[in-house]
């Protein structure tokens, strides 16, 4: 199962992560058009997501070249969350079986722990200045 996680850049704090999940290798943009975080944003956000969202409604990265050092810096934020959310939740990379819908519920349940832990012990402690630039060029 694959799920839609996003997290605010200056905070590295999980602001979005619908269930349930998705299977499949084209998850990503599944995910997306599913749930549409884009419709969900403000008019003015846009997000910055991996190579699977180029081009994508609100995605800050249009064109393979928008990926710069600066972006992949703020891309950066959001595998440090998935990498410690799975090293904090071995469920999450083992097989399971238990059935679907307890598995989008766990899933549910570790995102919120994270967050708690993301709160006292955040992924980032101070974040850098580059964060809060809007080119991200």
């Amino acid at each position: 199962m694959k799920y839609e996680v996003a997290c605010g850049i200056a905070t590295g704090l999980i602001v979005w992560a619908p269930v349930p999940g998705c299977a499949g290798p084209r998850a990503d943009q599944d995910l997306l058009h599913v749930y549409k975080i884009y419709d969900k944003m403000l008019p003015w956000e846009l997000y910055l997501g991996d190579q699977h969202y180029t081009g994508e409604p609100k995605s800050r990265i249009t064109y393979s070249s928008d990926m710069t050092a600066r972006a992949k810096h703020v891309r950066a934020i959001i595998e440090h969350l998935n990498g410690k959310i799975k090293k904090r939740w071995g469920a999450l990379e083992t097989p399971w079986r238990h059935g679907i819908s307890k598995h989008h519920l766990m899933c549910k349940i570790c995102h919120h722990i994270s967050n708690i832990c993301f709160h006292f012990k955040p992924v980032h402690r101070k974040p850098n200045p580059r964060l809060y630039d809007d080119s991200y060029g």
